[in-house]
């Protein structure tokens, strides 16, 4: 059974938490010596809880004839999309169970983002839901973009924003390497 923690569900358990150490449990009884509480024997260890996913941490790539895209850390493309695809065997919703991040200063942090997509929590960019491609195999891989798969187009991001391919933006069209 897999257990699925968001940033919601942490905060629900860590209220609970901590209104249960205001209370006096009967788990446990008190010492008469010194007036301290010392564990009952009979109480089950507690589990240790799940860490949470750390968020997908942006980048910008580049590639020859495609120019600067946005990746994530390890290189692997996102991608918008034209639609919401029909189902998600061939663009995989990047996670924002935990909001992304960067350190690169081509990402502009004041357009990255989460919204609540049919799977969850997923980032965004610019508003736009981030994708991955499932045949992008490796970093670098760029097959998703103009590619029409479950009733949807994926498109590759400039850091700006704007979709590769597109029409020019502010920086005049000069993405291509």
């Amino acid at each position: 059974m897999t257990i699925k923690f968001t940033a919601r569900s942490a905060a629900v358990l860590l209220l609970g938490l901590a209104a249960a150490c205001g209370r006096k449990s009967a788990n446990y009884r008190d010492t008469t010596a010194a007036g301290s509480i010392a564990p009952d024997t009979n109480m089950p260890a507690a589990a240790p809880m799940a860490a949470l996913p750390p968020g997908v941490i942006l980048t910008v790539a580049s590639k020859a004839g495609t120019g600067l895209f946005l990746a994530d850390g390890s290189g692997r493309a996102l991608y918008v999309l034209d639609a919401t695809p029909k189902d998600t065997s061939e663009w995989k919703p990047v996670s924002g169970a935990t909001a992304p991040t960067s350190t690169d200063t081509s990402i502009k942090a004041g357009m990255i983002g989460t919204t609540t997509g049919p799977s969850g929590m997923q980032a965004t960019y610019g508003g736009k839901p981030l994708y991955y491609y499932a045949d992008d195999k490796a970093a670098g891989d760029v097959k998703g973009e103009n590619k029409k798969e479950s009733g949807a187009t994926g498109h590759l991001l400039h850091p700006d924003g704007t979709m590769v391919g597109g029409k020019p933006n502010a920086m005049n069209g000069k993405h291509k390497m």
